[in-house]
């Protein structure tokens, strides 16, 4: 299984409940790659399956539950979501993983991911990364 993508966004940002994560740019494409970064959302263009996996660390603005998903073509990919409890506004720090298999069938051009801020609370995100492999 090889890397087709690797994404990161290493600069802070504010995600209002609800939003989307910033993705900031591509480290990585293999140079046959059928993934693409687009805007806050990745393209894939090619059929089959694909693993996801996305890293993300995150304070809230408030005290809370937060809640980050995966999404699909503008919807939640089932089990793609962490969750976590926030006791201390904007001091205390989580990192959380979301690992997925994502089927992109060749009824439409482009299937696009990405990531949301399910939560009631704004979050403070200080890092994002999300790496897409094809499986063989």
């Amino acid at each position: 299984m090889a890397s087709v993508l690797y994404v990161v966004n290493g600069n802070a940002q504010s995600v209002s409940a609800g939003g989307t994560v910033s993705l900031g740019r591509a480290v990585h494409r293999n140079a046959q790659s059928q993934a693409s970064l687009n805007g806050d959302a990745i393209s894939i263009a090619g059929n089959g399956y694909f693993n996801v996996d996305v890293t993300i660390t995150f304070n809230g603005a408030a005290a809370g539950d937060a809640e980050i998903s995966l999404y699909k073509d503008g919807y939640q990919v089932p089990g793609a979501i962490a969750r976590e409890t926030i006791a201390t506004a904007s001091t205390e720090y989580h990192t959380v993983t979301i690992s997925a298999e994502i089927l992109k069938t060749p009824c439409k051009a482009l299937s696009s991911l990405t990531v949301m801020n399910l939560s009631s609370i704004a979050l403070n995100v200080t890092n994002v990364a999300v790496r897409v492999k094809r499986d063989a």
